[in-house]
């Protein structure tokens, strides 16, 4: 556009100007219609288009013509012109609420009505609360409309008489109009990033009130626990003091008794009750070992072979004596088909069975104790001890299996540490298993356990006794029948009697026995040096079905 002229550019209200042919059309009133307040985020979002959006509002079509044309090739920071038209104050509201992003509107004031667009100015102010675009009024009546008034009661940004305006004052005005919008729309963008970082720390702060909050619970659900395993833990100890005082006062004392007594009556009294009660003390020091073992995660199962039912018989007939003398039926039955030898930690199982029976017997006045077990599925099986003593109130079913817990009315308090069931509960855990119990106080209880312990298979006959027990070994892993021989030829070995003992030793799982067997042998007679040698290695290896292999082979010789 040309800056240079001074001609006037707009003409009188009555003249016409051809230059466009566009008719006005017919426009629904203000009042007419209800509108929505654009945010300013919504406008803010559209600045960064590639134009600038001009409304230019007035009932005379020459008006709009004159403008353009005298606006034609404007640019303003890089940006061309977008202009809109309307005819009417309501017409322009309407254009207004949908572009929001209009920077700047050149508005007439009589139109529709003789103050159409002051109506329009203040619905666009305060309806659609739109306080960004810039409006210069423009009026070819100003003594109707004095400057001073319109500018105090209007919230225009700039007033100019049609005769005044000029190319070069209209270039002035609109470059002023957006360089105001521009600024004003940055410190908008800039606030409202401001409002969104408020937003954000108001969050944070939020949240980290709420991470306080819950950290202080957590911290203080810590301690109370921290206090009551110190409360615990005292409480053991003083238990402990007493326990392992009993059994060593029970040695001392009667140490002493076999030192000043020839009495072979007094004295063999006296031995029973120091085997008694080393025997107890050593069981104490077991639980406080085991305990420290699986707290620590240092406790490992020694997976071998074993035979599930000389196991369990055994465990019954330790317990004969006790529940007899107690007036204690002991009930002994296994149900459906239970496989003979399986591969599992025997010492361990046989510890937490012994725990439970130990504590069923022991809290059974009179009555029944039964040790049930059945095969639930190909390679896990389950194991019942309940009795008819009893039992334990459901309030503190949940206690019995913490450490150094000891649940019931102190008539009923039994001697112990409180950490046989938690032992026996961590045990079945590590082996995969999960321990339950089910009480009715006076009537009795039952713990059971389910545990995997998988049919243990093989290929060679591991004993005579058993006809369809096999192990898994491959032919190389077997002394061929030649080896033996020319073994049995260049070196001694143990006569029959003695090999079928150790095969009772492997079946049985215990290893401790067949180690201790095989050093005695070799002290016996130094000629099985050999002999010895080569189960010590396979047991070093943990490697049972070779021994038991390697015995049945020199049975076979």
């Amino acid at each position: 556009m040309s800056t240079d002229s001074d001609e006037l550019i707009f003409l009188e209200e009555d003249e016409e100007v051809s230059c466009v042919d566009k008719e006005p059309d017919n426009h629904p009133t203000i009042t007419d219609q209800y509108h929505k307040s654009p945010r300013i985020h919504e406008v803010i979002s559209l600045q960064h288009r590639s134009v600038w959006k001009i409304l230019i509002c007035d009932d005379d079509i020459s008006v709009h013509a004159v403008t353009k044309l005298a606006l034609d090739g404007f640019k303003f920071a890089g940006k061309e012109l977008e202009i809109f038209s309307a005819f009417s104050g309501a017409e322009g509201i309407k254009i207004v609420e949908k572009h929001p992003d209009i920077a700047v509107i050149l508005q007439d004031v009589i139109m529709e009505s003789n103050d159409a667009g002051l109506e329009s100015i203040k619905y666009i102010r305060d309806v659609l609360q739109n306080s960004l675009v810039r409006i210069i009024l423009r009026t070819g009546q100003p003594s109707e409309f004095p400057e001073s008034s319109v500018i105090l009661n209007y919230d225009i940004n700039d007033y100019k008489s049609k005769t005044e305006l000029t190319a070069q004052k209209l270039f002035t005005t609109l470059v002023s109009s957006l360089r105001s919008y521009s600024t004003i729309i940055s410190l908008a963008e800039s606030q409202q990033k401001l409002a969104q970082l408020n937003a954000r720390l108001k969050e944070f702060n939020q949240n980290l009130e709420e991470l306080v909050k819950e950290r202080t619970i957590e911290l203080k659900i810590a301690k109370d626990e921290a206090e009551r395993a110190n409360s615990a833990k005292s409480q053991f100890l003083r238990n402990m003091t007493h326990e392992l005082r009993t059994p060593l006062n029970g040695i001392l004392g009667y140490a002493q008794v076999l030192k000043k007594s020839d009495d072979p009556i007094k004295r063999q009294k006296g031995l029973e009750i120091i085997q008694r009660s080393g025997n107890h003390l050593l069981s104490l020091i077991n639980d406080i070992l085991d305990l420290s073992k699986i707290e620590a995660g240092k406790l490992e199962l020694d997976h071998e072979p074993f035979h599930l039912d000389s196991l369990l018989s055994s465990l019954i007939d330790t317990f004969k004596l006790q529940a007899s003398n107690q007036g204690v039926q002991i009930v002994y039955q296994s149900v459906g088909t239970i496989p003979k030898l399986v591969y599992g930690d025997a010492k361990r199982l046989r510890q937490v069975i012994f725990n439970l029976m130990g504590n069923a017997i022991k809290f059974t006045q009179k009555g029944v104790v039964s040790l049930t077990v059945q095969s639930i599925s190909n390679d896990k099986i389950r194991f019942d001890i309940s009795d008819s003593g009893i039992g334990i109130a459901s309030e503190n079913l949940s206690k019995i299996f913490q450490s150094f817990e000891q649940v019931g009315n102190s008539a009923d308090m039994q001697s112990g540490t409180g950490l046989g069931l938690s032992i026996s509960q961590k045990l079945v855990a590590i082996m995969g298993g999960e321990l339950n119990v089910t009480s009715t106080l006076g009537k009795g209880s039952n713990f059971w356990l389910e545990i995997n312990l998988p049919a243990y298979v093989s290929l060679t006959p591991i004993s005579s006794g058993l006809e369809d027990t096999y192990h898994d070994a491959t032919p190389d892993m077997i002394l061929s029948s030649k080896s033996i021989k020319t073994s049995r030829i260049a070196n001694f070995v143990p006569d029959y009697h003695i090999i079928k003992e150790l095969l009772e030793l492997v079946e049985a799982g215990d290893l401790r026995g067949l180690q201790e067997y095989v050093r005695d042998l070799v002290e016996f007679d130094p000629r099985l040096k050999h002999f010895t040698e080569e189960i010590m290695t396979l047991l070093r290896g943990g490697q049972l079905h070779k021994i038991l292999s390697y015995l049945n082979q020199q049975l076979e010789l």
